[in-house]
Protein backbone atom coordinates (compact mmCIF):
# COMPACT_ATOMS: atom_id res chain seq x y z
CA UNK A 1 0.00 0.00 0.00
CA UNK A 2 2.41 2.48 1.43
CA UNK A 3 5.14 1.22 -1.88
CA UNK A 4 1.88 1.81 -4.17
CA UNK A 5 1.56 5.38 -2.70
CA UNK A 6 4.99 6.14 -2.85
CA UNK A 7 5.08 4.83 -6.48
CA UNK A 8 2.88 7.58 -7.51
CA UNK A 9 4.33 10.44 -5.98
CA UNK A 10 7.46 9.51 -7.69
CA UNK A 11 5.09 9.13 -10.97
CA UNK A 12 3.86 12.09 -11.09
CA UNK A 13 6.96 14.29 -10.35
CA UNK A 14 8.97 11.94 -11.72
CA UNK A 15 11.60 13.89 -13.56
CA UNK A 16 11.77 16.61 -10.63
CA UNK A 17 13.30 13.31 -8.04
CA UNK A 18 14.88 11.40 -10.89
CA UNK A 19 17.63 14.19 -11.12
CA UNK A 20 17.34 14.94 -6.78
CA UNK A 21 18.36 11.20 -6.88
CA UNK A 22 20.88 11.07 -9.91
CA UNK A 23 22.81 14.09 -7.72
CA UNK A 24 22.35 11.99 -4.99
CA UNK A 25 24.16 9.01 -6.62
CA UNK A 26 26.83 11.38 -7.94
CA UNK A 27 27.53 12.97 -4.27
CA UNK A 28 27.87 8.95 -2.44
CA UNK A 29 30.43 7.90 -5.82
CA UNK A 30 32.09 10.92 -4.76
CA UNK A 31 31.99 10.71 -0.97
CA UNK A 32 33.05 6.36 -1.28
CA UNK A 33 36.13 7.88 -3.11
CA UNK A 34 37.76 10.05 -0.56
CA UNK A 35 38.88 7.41 1.73
CA UNK A 36 40.47 5.72 -1.83
CA UNK A 37 42.85 8.93 -2.51
CA UNK A 38 43.13 9.84 1.02
CA UNK A 39 45.32 6.02 1.53
CA UNK A 40 46.78 7.31 -1.54
CA UNK A 41 47.95 10.55 -0.65
CA UNK A 42 49.17 9.31 2.75
CA UNK A 43 51.42 6.53 1.19
CA UNK A 44 52.34 9.62 -1.19
CA UNK A 45 53.61 11.49 1.31
CA UNK A 46 55.83 9.16 2.48
CA UNK A 47 57.81 8.95 -0.80
CA UNK A 48 57.38 12.57 -1.00
CA UNK A 49 54.82 12.37 -3.99
CA UNK A 50 52.46 15.78 -3.40
CA UNK A 51 50.21 14.83 -7.08
CA UNK A 52 47.95 12.49 -4.89
CA UNK A 53 47.05 15.56 -2.76
CA UNK A 54 45.87 17.34 -5.43
CA UNK A 55 43.43 14.46 -6.72
CA UNK A 56 42.44 14.19 -3.24
CA UNK A 57 41.45 18.10 -2.84
CA UNK A 58 39.50 18.11 -6.65
CA UNK A 59 37.75 15.21 -6.04
CA UNK A 60 36.75 16.71 -2.20
CA UNK A 61 35.66 19.91 -3.70
CA UNK A 62 33.30 18.22 -6.55
CA UNK A 63 31.82 16.39 -3.89
CA UNK A 64 31.28 19.43 -1.64
CA UNK A 65 29.65 21.33 -4.88
CA UNK A 66 27.71 18.53 -5.98
CA UNK A 67 26.19 18.51 -2.11
CA UNK A 68 25.57 21.81 -1.68
CA UNK A 69 23.48 21.71 -5.44
CA UNK A 70 21.37 18.92 -4.42
CA UNK A 71 20.56 20.45 -0.78
CA UNK A 72 19.17 23.49 -2.56
CA UNK A 73 17.47 21.31 -5.65
CA UNK A 74 15.67 19.46 -2.80
CA UNK A 75 13.64 21.63 -0.46
CA UNK A 76 12.52 23.53 -3.85
CA UNK A 77 11.31 20.30 -5.34
CA UNK A 78 9.76 18.56 -1.78
CA UNK A 79 7.92 21.69 -0.69
CA UNK A 80 6.39 21.95 -3.69
CA UNK A 81 5.22 18.29 -3.62
CA UNK A 82 4.01 19.06 -0.25
CA UNK A 83 1.59 22.19 -1.01
CA UNK A 84 0.66 19.84 -3.79
CA UNK A 85 -0.28 17.05 -1.86
CA UNK A 86 -1.89 18.34 0.96
CA UNK A 87 -4.25 20.41 -0.84
CA UNK A 88 -5.65 17.19 -2.09
CA UNK A 89 -6.02 16.40 1.04
CA UNK A 90 -7.56 18.91 2.54
CA UNK A 91 -10.23 19.06 -0.68
CA UNK A 92 -11.08 15.31 0.07
CA UNK A 93 -11.29 15.54 3.56
CA UNK A 94 -13.43 18.30 4.22
CA UNK A 95 -16.99 16.28 4.95
CA UNK A 96 -14.32 14.74 7.90
CA UNK A 97 -13.99 16.01 11.36
CA UNK A 98 -10.76 18.92 11.33
CA UNK A 99 -9.16 16.94 13.80
CA UNK A 100 -8.73 14.65 11.64
CA UNK A 101 -7.90 16.71 8.67
CA UNK A 102 -5.27 18.33 10.50
CA UNK A 103 -3.45 14.96 11.75
CA UNK A 104 -3.82 14.44 8.11
CA UNK A 105 -1.78 17.26 6.74
CA UNK A 106 0.75 17.04 9.39
CA UNK A 107 1.23 13.20 8.49
CA UNK A 108 1.82 13.86 4.57
CA UNK A 109 4.37 16.36 5.97
CA UNK A 110 5.98 12.80 7.11
CA UNK A 111 5.43 11.50 4.43
CA UNK A 112 7.37 14.27 2.24
CA UNK A 113 10.53 14.23 5.07
CA UNK A 114 10.34 10.63 4.18
CA UNK A 115 11.43 11.16 0.30
CA UNK A 116 12.91 13.96 1.05
CA UNK A 117 15.61 13.33 4.00
CA UNK A 118 14.67 9.35 4.48
CA UNK A 119 15.28 7.93 1.19
CA UNK A 120 18.43 9.53 0.56
CA UNK A 121 19.57 8.08 4.05
CA UNK A 122 18.24 4.58 2.76
CA UNK A 123 19.78 4.73 -0.64
CA UNK A 124 23.11 6.04 0.47
CA UNK A 125 23.03 3.19 2.95
CA UNK A 126 22.59 1.06 -0.02
CA UNK A 127 25.22 2.87 -1.76
CA UNK A 128 27.67 2.37 1.02
CA UNK A 129 27.44 -1.04 2.07
CA UNK A 130 27.47 -2.39 -1.63
CA UNK A 131 30.37 0.05 -2.28
CA UNK A 132 32.13 -0.16 0.93
CA UNK A 133 32.10 -3.96 0.74
CA UNK A 134 33.58 -3.14 -3.05
CA UNK A 135 36.27 -1.12 -2.01
CA UNK A 136 37.67 -3.74 1.04
CA UNK A 137 37.46 -6.47 -1.40
CA UNK A 138 40.61 -5.24 -3.10
CA UNK A 139 42.22 -5.27 0.22
CA UNK A 140 41.41 -7.80 1.90
CA UNK A 141 38.74 -10.75 0.96
CA UNK A 142 39.05 -11.72 4.53
CA UNK A 143 37.33 -8.92 6.14
CA UNK A 144 34.60 -9.07 3.50
CA UNK A 145 33.69 -12.37 4.95
CA UNK A 146 33.55 -10.75 8.30
CA UNK A 147 31.44 -7.50 6.88
CA UNK A 148 28.90 -10.50 5.47
CA UNK A 149 28.46 -12.30 8.64
CA UNK A 150 27.83 -9.48 10.87
CA UNK A 151 24.79 -8.61 8.67
CA UNK A 152 23.07 -11.60 10.04
CA UNK A 153 22.64 -10.36 13.21
CA UNK A 154 21.87 -6.70 12.32
CA UNK A 155 19.40 -8.13 9.94
CA UNK A 156 17.72 -10.02 12.37
CA UNK A 157 17.69 -7.25 15.14
CA UNK A 158 16.47 -4.87 13.24
CA UNK A 159 12.99 -6.91 12.31
CA UNK A 160 12.65 -7.39 15.80
CA UNK A 161 12.99 -3.42 16.34
CA UNK A 162 10.31 -2.66 13.46
CA UNK A 163 7.65 -5.36 14.72
CA UNK A 164 8.37 -3.10 18.35
CA UNK A 165 7.90 0.19 15.97
CA UNK A 166 5.31 -1.00 13.98
CA UNK A 167 3.04 -0.90 17.29
CA UNK A 168 4.38 2.35 18.90
CA UNK A 169 3.87 4.26 15.38
CA UNK A 170 -0.09 2.61 15.07
CA UNK A 171 -0.56 4.09 18.56
CA UNK A 172 1.01 7.55 18.55
CA UNK A 173 -0.51 8.38 15.29
CA UNK A 174 -3.83 7.25 16.52
CA UNK A 175 -3.18 9.73 19.55
CA UNK A 176 -2.45 12.53 16.99
CA UNK A 177 -5.38 12.16 14.90
CA UNK A 178 -7.72 12.68 17.76
CA UNK A 179 -5.73 15.92 19.13
CA UNK A 180 -7.66 18.69 17.87
CA UNK A 181 -11.04 17.31 19.21
CA UNK A 182 -9.25 16.40 22.67
CA UNK A 183 -8.14 19.69 22.90
CA UNK A 184 -11.57 21.64 21.61
CA UNK A 185 -13.20 19.93 24.05
CA UNK A 186 -11.95 22.44 27.12
CA UNK A 187 -11.57 19.29 29.27
CA UNK A 188 -8.38 19.82 31.22
CA UNK A 189 -8.37 16.02 32.47
CA UNK A 190 -9.01 14.73 28.67
CA UNK A 191 -6.34 16.94 27.39
CA UNK A 192 -3.82 15.94 30.58
CA UNK A 193 -4.70 12.25 29.69
CA UNK A 194 -4.04 12.66 25.89
CA UNK A 195 -0.07 14.02 26.32
CA UNK A 196 0.53 11.59 28.85
CA UNK A 197 -0.03 9.15 26.72
CA UNK A 198 1.63 10.97 23.80
CA UNK A 199 4.70 11.09 26.32
CA UNK A 200 4.80 7.33 27.31
CA UNK A 201 4.49 6.19 23.63
CA UNK A 202 7.57 8.64 23.22
CA UNK A 203 9.54 7.14 25.85
CA UNK A 204 9.36 3.78 24.85
CA UNK A 205 10.26 4.75 21.32
CA UNK A 206 12.97 5.91 23.03
CA UNK A 207 13.87 3.06 24.87
CA UNK A 208 14.03 0.96 22.32
CA UNK A 209 15.56 2.75 20.27
CA UNK A 210 18.78 3.31 23.39
CA UNK A 211 18.22 -0.95 23.29
CA UNK A 212 18.58 -0.95 19.34
CA UNK A 213 21.96 1.55 19.41
CA UNK A 214 23.95 -0.55 22.10
CA UNK A 215 23.24 -3.50 20.91
CA UNK A 216 24.32 -2.14 17.01
CA UNK A 217 27.57 -0.38 18.71
CA UNK A 218 28.75 -3.79 20.19
CA UNK A 219 28.20 -5.37 17.19
CA UNK A 220 30.54 -3.16 15.51
CA UNK A 221 33.23 -2.95 17.96
CA UNK A 222 33.52 -6.85 17.29
CA UNK A 223 33.99 -6.22 13.53
CA UNK A 224 36.36 -3.51 14.33
CA UNK A 225 38.25 -5.35 16.84
CA UNK A 226 37.83 -8.62 14.37
CA UNK A 227 39.29 -7.09 11.24
CA UNK A 228 42.19 -5.45 12.67
CA UNK A 229 43.33 -8.98 13.90
CA UNK A 230 42.71 -10.35 10.47
CA UNK A 231 44.65 -7.45 8.92
CA UNK A 232 47.60 -8.08 11.19
CA UNK A 233 47.71 -11.48 10.86
CA UNK A 234 48.05 -10.75 6.99
CA UNK A 235 51.51 -8.81 7.67
CA UNK A 236 52.71 -5.61 7.16
CA UNK A 237 50.55 -3.50 5.34
CA UNK A 238 51.00 0.70 4.25
CA UNK A 239 49.62 3.17 6.27
CA UNK A 240 47.75 4.83 3.50
CA UNK A 241 45.76 1.12 2.70
CA UNK A 242 44.81 0.74 6.78
CA UNK A 243 43.72 4.45 6.65
CA UNK A 244 41.41 3.77 3.82
CA UNK A 245 39.93 0.28 4.79
CA UNK A 246 39.37 1.47 8.48
CA UNK A 247 37.31 4.67 6.56
CA UNK A 248 35.18 2.01 4.60
CA UNK A 249 34.76 -0.40 7.93
CA UNK A 250 33.18 2.74 9.19
CA UNK A 251 31.24 3.73 6.16
CA UNK A 252 30.17 0.40 6.15
CA UNK A 253 29.05 0.14 9.72
CA UNK A 254 27.19 3.75 9.53
CA UNK A 255 25.17 2.45 6.72
CA UNK A 256 24.77 -0.76 8.99
CA UNK A 257 23.21 1.46 11.58
CA UNK A 258 20.21 2.55 8.96
CA UNK A 259 18.63 -0.90 8.73
CA UNK A 260 16.77 -0.27 11.66
CA UNK A 261 16.15 3.14 11.01
CA UNK A 262 14.44 2.13 7.64
CA UNK A 263 12.36 -0.41 9.11
CA UNK A 264 10.94 2.32 11.55
CA UNK A 265 10.73 4.50 8.85
CA UNK A 266 8.79 2.45 6.91
CA UNK A 267 6.67 1.27 9.36
CA UNK A 268 5.16 4.59 10.28
CA UNK A 269 4.79 5.00 6.83
CA UNK A 270 2.74 2.27 6.76
CA UNK A 271 0.49 3.26 8.86
CA UNK A 272 0.58 6.91 7.43
CA UNK A 273 -0.59 5.82 3.99
CA UNK A 274 -3.44 3.61 5.59
CA UNK A 275 -5.07 6.77 7.74
CA UNK A 276 -4.45 8.62 4.34
CA UNK A 277 -6.75 6.49 2.42
CA UNK A 278 -9.08 5.03 4.41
Amino acid sequence: MEAKFIKGIVHHHRKKLLLTYFLVLLEKIGELSIPFFLGISIDGLVNHNFMPLIYLGSIYLIWVLIGTIRHRYDTKTYTNIYNQIVIDIIDKDKEQNVSKTCAHTNLIREIIDFMEFDMVYITTAIINIIGSMIMIWMYSTSVVLLCSMIMIPVIYLSKSYGSIMKILSHRRNSELEKQVDVISTGNINATKSHFSMLRLIQIRISDKEATNYWQLQVISLILLIGSLLVIGLNGPVKAGILVAMWSYLLTFLGALEIIPYAIQKWSNLHDIVSRIQS
